[in-house]
């Protein structure tokens, strides 16, 4: 179970705007991450699912290798790099237990969250944390993930617009970014 310190000093860098890579960083030091501001560029547009399989907007990574956070101390912080990006839209267990990650250590055993040494995981910022050294627990590295990422539309297109000349609209979704360009509500 992480210690009330470690649950203090995430919430204090979430709220601070700041990623949660390592307990002994001061706030200033960590890197920016996602604060609760919500950007167009952050706005999942496309329906998540209680069963992603074959969702094309939807990745699954198994067992995938996770890279260190060298900054940090003692093997505590992990991220997904993936075509040499980091990765941060990881589907949360909100939409369903199947989106919770699991992680692995190196030679595929099973690190549960109620293991010896307590990590959590950032689905916002992708960031994997443990509150000490992994390896003091016999666990082997690099470690390894496997979970959802949303890969579908963000956001919208501000130049895109719906012009209808008569009759009235109830409900308009934005569905694409494809331009309509010309006729009206009747198809002419």
């Amino acid at each position: 179970m992480l210690s009330n310190q470690t649950k203090l000093d995430y919430a204090f860098k979430l709220l601070a705007g700041r990623s949660k890579t390592d307990i002994k960083k001061e706030w200033f030091e960590e890197k920016l991450g996602y604060s609760f501001k919500l950007h167009l560029n952050e706005l999942w547009s496309d329906e998540i699912p209680s069963d992603p399989t074959g969702v094309e907007y939807i990745e699954h990574l198994d067992k995938y290798e996770l890279t260190e956070d060298l900054t940090s101390s003692d093997h505590q912080v992990w991220f997904i790099i993936k075509d040499n990006k980091r990765v941060t839209d990881i589907i949360s267990p909100i939409y369903g237990s199947i989106y919770n990650v699991r992680i692995f250590d190196y030679n595929d055993t099973e690190i549960p969250t109620g293991f010896s040494v307590s990590w959590y995981f950032d689905y916002n910022n992708g960031i994997l944390f443990f509150e000490d050294n992994p390896t003091r627990y016999g666990l082997s590295l690099p470690l390894k993930i496997s979970c959802y990422i949303y890969k579908g539309n963000k956001g919208y297109i501000p130049d895109n617009r719906i012009e209808i000349d008569g009759g009235s609209a109830e409900e308009v979704y934005l569905l694409s970014s494809q331009v309509i360009d010309g006729g009206n509500a009747n198809g002419q």
